[in-house]
């Protein structure tokens, strides 16, 4: 069967298509509204409508681009916030016309539940009771004071098309919620098989220097799924770290990871050879993290100075003094600490000061556009300039070109990974591109 049917990424999808369809709705009633008012004269109205045209604008490319981070901390809000000023001082209730544009907060409430899952605990809890709130205020008083220009009769149609846009966003995003929570399901069954038949499997991905030698490799999980193929790590991994399931993931691939480590010390082309590891942030937090490590290290007799993990920016959004702790525990081991996608997420010198950091690894996303956006080059160089400052390694992923790599290399990063090397490679192939580039 074709990788295409597999529903995991039709999941993927289905999450894609919920954001873009409410942003193509917001756009195109907002946008009705707006002729609406410009032919009664309502210029105040048709500001506020233009803010909403202009946030579903946005709103639709970043869904497009998968950018949830922007739809999720800058577009939501600010529809939240535009929402409350329509029903403040546009959607006042009278004797004649019942308030309605409250009733979007409805839809929202569950679009928050979605979007701020994998968030902070603290903002998945709070985004969807505040906006749960301020429909309750709306739908139990009369508050506001009314500024629009339109007459009882215009606005008992507008009641009946808001209310209608209102149910018909309620409906879509609670099918939806039905499809996660079915795909959740199967995904825990299909993954905990797939652990017990060991269909998953590790892929390598070279990190070389500027000479173009093999310094070792970032592993990366691949789902050998007996029916659907090759599933790709940012199809699964996301949708396990929604459950425990991402523990043992994460467990048989450090095992995995342990158990390369010691086939390539056995061998003087590959002894040298370093192995980064991506740790989820449910993984830190687990109390059997560090032992877990610590056996797996003794069990396998692995130099754990070859083993480097990777932790990502959102571990900062969590207690900063046990991660230091652990951390800690790990480095007196000799175990390596890489922050991978820096500066894309809670990025702080606070942070990278007290945390005992061996490498900074440069997002692909800032290297993809180096040589053609401004903001993305200094970026990039203030990056560079901080690791060196810091004395810690340096490492750029995502790099696809030699101008690119040039670039790099102009401005003091001499380490590499990207497409511009290999993509991951299967054991097998990556033994044999190291041993040809280290001849």
């Amino acid at each position: 069967m074709a990788i295409e049917s597999n529903p995991l990424i039709k999941h993927q999808d289905k999450l894609t298509y919920l954001l873009i369809i409410a942003s193509i709705v917001i756009t195109v009633v907002a946008i009705a509204w707006t002729i609406f008012f410009i032919s009664i004269r309502d210029w105040l109205s048709v500001g506020v409508e233009s803010i909403l045209i202009a946030l579903g604008c946005i709103g639709y490319n970043s869904a497009k681009r998968n950018n949830t981070k922007v739809i999720a901390h800058i577009l939501f809000p600010l529809l939240f916030i535009v929402m409350c000023i329509v029903c403040i001082f546009f959607d006042v209730p009278n004797t004649a016309v019942p308030r309605s544009n409250h009733h979007y907060f409805l839809p929202m409430v569950l679009y928050a539940y979605v979007l701020y899952q994998d968030e902070h605990p603290y903002l998945k809890i709070a985004a969807p009771a505040l906006i749960s709130l301020a429909f309750l205020m709306f739908a139990s008083t009369h508050t506001g004071i009314n500024l629009s220009g339109m007459t009882n009769d215009h606005r008992l149609v507008g009641v009946w098309i808001t209310n209608s846009v209102a149910l018909m966003m309620l409906f879509l995003v609670a099918l939806i919620m039905q499809s996660d929570f079915k795909v959740r399901h199967t995904l825990e069954l299909e993954l905990s098989k797939a652990l017990l038949k060991n269909e998953i499997e590790l892929y390598f991905q070279p990190q070389v220097d500027e000479r173009g030698r093999t310094l070792g490799a970032e592993a990366l999980a691949r789902w050998q799924h007996p029916t659907f193929g090759t599933i790709e790590p940012d199809v699964f991994i996301p949708l396990a770290e929604k459950s425990e399931l991402i523990l043992h993931l994460g467990k048989y691939v450090l095992a995995s990871a342990c158990h390369q480590l010691t086939l390539w010390a056995q061998n003087e082309a590959t002894a040298q050879l370093t192995l980064s590891v991506n740790i989820s942030v449910k993984q830190f937090q687990s109390t059997e993290f560090v032992p877990h490590i610590i056996t797996l290290l003794n069990e396998a007799k692995v130099n754990a100075h070859k083993l480097q993990l990777e932790i990502t920016e959102s571990i900062f959004a969590h207690d900063l003094e046990t991660i230091q702790v652990k951390m800690t525990q790990l480095k007196s081991y000799g175990i390596k600490f890489s922050l991978d996608d820096f500066g894309t997420g809670y990025s702080s010198l606070a942070y990278v000061k007290k945390l005992p950091l061996d490498e900074l690894k440069i997002d692909k996303s800032f290297i993809k556009e180096v040589l053609t956006s401004v903001n993305d080059a200094s970026i990039t160089k203030m990056i560079i300039s901080l690791a060196h400052e810091l004395h810690i390694a340096i490492i750029a992923e995502g790099v696809e070109t030699p101008e690119q790599q040039q670039f790099l290399i102009n401005n003091g990063c001499l380490n590499f990974q990207g497409y511009l090397y290999s993509r991951p490679l299967p054991i097998a192939e990556f033994n044999a591109f190291a041993l040809v580039n280290n001849q």
